[in-house]
């Protein structure tokens, strides 16, 4: 026979000292986990002229130091401005170590005149391409920023012209097209909460 505890039973037990590592603690309620003080990241990803600019505002230094190192190896000619700023009172981010080479890097090679925000936990696309172009890289980059604060995408670019898109400003864009370059389904699933 299986005894159920009464609510108030349970609430007693969870208030109730806790031994880790020899030292008594007292279990933190939900309530005293939450800061109000720690915000969702930012991340603006931009040309400036000649330059990339990357800004916003990561928990992590590994990230933003990845984010600028994989921008500079893959356009070598460009210059790579990093202006993220570290603050450990933002949430930390699933999608900070992947975004570079799995999002970054071939939007910025395809997409002429691109931008890339994540805000608010809202991925916003900007810049020129195809339809096609369009349609790839919002689907890409619902996969690539899929994370708990994720809860949205706006997509900016500008549909222009067939084929030929992919001169992003000071890149000589990609060279051929690859087998699976279009396998994305045309209705996946914005972001599940």
């Amino acid at each position: 026979m299986v005894e159920e505890k009464s609510n108030s039973e349970s609430e007693s037990l969870e208030s109730e000292p806790v031994v880790v590592n020899g030292e008594e603690t007292k279990p933190q309620d939900a309530t005293d986990r939450e800061d109000p003080e720690i915000t969702v990241p930012e991340l603006r990803v931009f040309y400036d002229a000649d330059v990339i600019v990357a800004e916003g505002a990561l928990k992590s230094r590994i990230q933003k130091k990845r984010i600028e190192e994989q921008m500079s190896e893959a356009f070598s000619g460009t210059r790579v401005r990093n202006d993220i700023e570290v603050d450990f009172k933002r949430h930390p981010v699933g999608w900070g170590g992947r975004v570079t080479e799995g999002f970054l890097v071939p939007y910025f090679q395809d997409i002429t005149e691109p931008r890339v925000e994540y805000i608010d936990g809202v991925i916003i696309l900007g810049g020129k391409g195809t339809a096609q172009q369009r349609r790839m890289f919002q689907q890409l980059a619902v996969i690539v920023f899929q994370d708990v604060h994720s809860r949205d995408i706006t997509n900016r670019i500008e549909v222009v012209g067939n084929e030929g898109q992919g001169k992003a400003k000071g890149m000589g864009g990609r060279k051929e097209k690859t087998q699976g370059d279009n396998d994305f389904p045309e209705d996946l699933p914005l972001f599940v909460e």
